[in-house]
Formats: C-alpha cells, sequence, structure tokens
C-alpha cells in the first residue's frame, strides 16, 4: 500500500511539475488567439492593398522572404516590397489565412504555420491568374504588451507533377 501511494505522490508531483514548466516555456491562450488575431488583420490589410498596414505587422527589424525567394529586411523595405506587389499581379487580389499551429519557444516568442491562399489576382495581361496556395512559417514576438513578425518565410509548393 505504502508503495502504491509512493507512486501515485511521485506521479502528482510530475505532473504537476510538468504543468509548471509548459507554461513557462509557452504563452497564454490570450497570446494564441493575439497571434491568430494578428495574422487575421494582416489578410485584412492585404485584401484591402494597404502596404503601409501591412508593414506594421513587422517589428521595425523583421524580415519577409516571399514566393520569389527576395530578402527583405526592415519594416520600411518589406513596406516597399508589399507596395510594389500591389500595384501589380496582387492589385486586385485577397488572402486568405489559415492558422495551423502556434508553438511557444517562450512566453513572447511563438512559432506560427500556417496556409495561405492568394485569390483575384490579374496577370500583366489583365487576365485572371489561378488561386495560389501558400505555406507560411513565422516566427512572432512579444514587445510592450504586442505581438509583431519578426521573420515571415513563405512557401508556394510547386504543382504537381503531369500524370502519365
Amino acid at each position: 500500500m505504502r508503495k502504491a501511494v509512493s507512486v501515485v505522490v511521485m506521479i502528482s508531483v510530475a505532473v504537476a511539475l510538468g504543468a509548471v514548466f509548459s507554461r513557462a516555456q509557452g504563452g497564454s491562450s490570450e497570446d494564441e488567439q493575439a497571434i491568430r488575431k494578428l495574422h487575421q488583420n494582416f489578410a485584412e490589410a492585404w485584401t484591402q492593398h494597404d502596404a503601409q498596414a501591412m508593414s506594421m505587422f513587422w517589428a521595425e527589424d523583421g524580415d519577409f522572404i516571399g514566393p520569389d525567394g527576395q530578402l527583405n529586411s526592415g519594416r520600411a523595405r518589406i513596406e516597399n516590397y508589399l507596395a510594389e506587389a500591389h500595384t501589380g499581379d496582387f492589385a486586385t487580389a485577397k488572402l486568405a489565412i489559415t492558422v495551423k499551429s502556434v508553438r511557444f519557444l517562450k512566453p513572447d516568442v511563438a512559432v506560427v504555420n500556417a496556409e495561405a491562399e492568394i485569390s483575384g489576382g490579374r496577370d500583366w495581361f489583365d487576365k485572371a491568374m489561378a488561386s495560389q496556395k501558400a505555406i507560411a512559417t513565422s516566427v512572432v514576438v512579444k514587445k510592450d504588451g504586442k505581438w509583431f513578425t519578426a521573420v515571415y518565410r513563405l512557401f508556394v509548393p510547386p504543382p504537381p507533377p503531369p500524370e502519365d
């Protein structure tokens, strides 16, 4: 009986310590909701084609690699990149983002995996472009109580190979 009680106590202590360390490592549910909202608000700014508003989702020293592989470092450069994109192919595009996971590395740092779909774009000949699906990974940081994107990597998977 004494061994059974000891085992139960040890398991209880291990579970309690796991919960404490898990909370110390991760953010709150409010933080996760704020991060998800950050991505939804960015999609809304994209759909409104407001490059300045889009850039404000980045940390001052944040960086962004788009589907063209170009590295843009700093909020001002990201804004210029987005402004140029929205005067071209994406001037009429809409963006939908689905956050798939949020993993906290520290209470103020998280990795976000998301799926994105851009629709409604027009090519150089003003012809409707097919919707593009992409996968995005970002690192977000909390500064002064607000979440910002520090790193954003976008990957557009190639189309499936033709069937034989």
